[in-house]
């Protein structure tokens, strides 16, 4: 399952989609929109996600395919919301299954690392996020409000 959706994530819906009988452990991880960025103090009200899907579904392939080839058979499903989210929502989440627990826990942070870096270049994605922000509280030092 990898998928560019406009509905709420179901996190049920990616275990579901990758549980198998030879999997004994299933890790997720769910990134949710939050108040603030380290970059930026003011408080985030929403974020609106655009993408374009042949993009973004090619590094979503290419991120499953480069975990796969690390950590040996893994069942992969990433989700990914587009829409206006607001404080708390799912934008992207993670789900990976393997035989055993560890290589399930060893294999789900490279694959949210990847998905993360993959966000940190937005050209590459096919992911656009826009934050959409309240006023900030006060001033930073050295730069105007």
């Amino acid at each position: 399952m990898l998928e560019i959706i406009a509905a709420p994530v179901e996190l049920d819906a990616l275990i579901r989609a990758v549980r198998t009988d030879a999997c004994g452990a299933v890790v997720t991880f769910a990134g949710v929109v939050r108040l603030t960025s380290p970059d930026d103090p003011r408080p985030v009200l929403r974020i609106r996600y655009e993408a374009y899907p042949a993009l973004a579904l090619t590094q979503m392939r290419e991120i499953a395919a480069a975990t796969r080839a690390t950590f040996g058979p893994l069942e992969i499903a990433i989700v990914h919301r587009v829409g206006e989210l607001t404080l708390g929502e799912t934008s992207i989440a993670i789900a990976v299954a393997a035989p055993h627990r560890g290589r399930a826990f060893d294999a789900s942070p490279a694959s949210t690392m990847a998905a993360g870096a993959c966000h940190l270049d937005y050209s590459r994605s096919g992911v656009f996020p826009m934050a959409i922000r309240g006023r900030r509280r006060e001033a930073r030092a050295g730069r105007p409000r």
